[in-house]
């Protein structure tokens, strides 16, 4: 019973982190916006890459129980050290660009959070686990509906 109540409880903390880190990432860009066109499309690029990072790299290594915390998320810890680098030039770039960082650091710790959470269930489980068969939900709705937004 004790278990039960373990991984269910990690399954919303998953939920939860996935949720969270999707939804900073449009805050990010959409904060972006405040910015000239060559900085805004470099944050831009940065989140995208991330979310393909995260589509493409991690959930298959959650599923496969090889993700860590060892793998940087590059992609935004590039955007963070950009978004601190602004130079704000008047009054909504200096009120966007503490509210980035804020989001930045959001994803940050939400993308930390789910990869905590997969190797948790993983150990739970032992080795016959699969994180995919447990969990009837997926991140990657909650990216690629990021992604979309993005990219429009």
């Amino acid at each position: 019973m004790f278990i039960a109540v373990e991984v269910w409880s990690n399954f919303d903390k998953a939920k939860s982190a996935v949720a969270t880190e999707a939804s900073a990432l449009p805050a990010v860009v959409l904060l972006a916006g405040t910015f000239p066109d060559e900085q805004k499309a470099r944050i831009d690029a940065l989140i995208n890459r991330h979310i393909e990072e995260a589509v493409n790299n991690e959930w298959p290594e959650m599923v496969q129980q090889r993700a860590t915390l060892s793998t940087l998320p590059k992609a935004l810890i590039e955007a963070l050290h950009d978004t601190l680098a602004l130079k704000p030039a008047d009054d909504s770039q200096r009120t966007a660009q503490p509210e980035m960082v804020k989001a930045l650091n959001t994803a940050l710790d939400a993308r930390r959070q789910r990869i905590v959470v997969s190797e948790s269930l993983a150990r739970l489980n032992g080795p016959g686990f699969c994180f995919k068969d447990f969990a009837p939900w997926s991140p990657l709705p909650w990216f690629t509906a990021t992604t979309g937004l993005l990219a429009s």
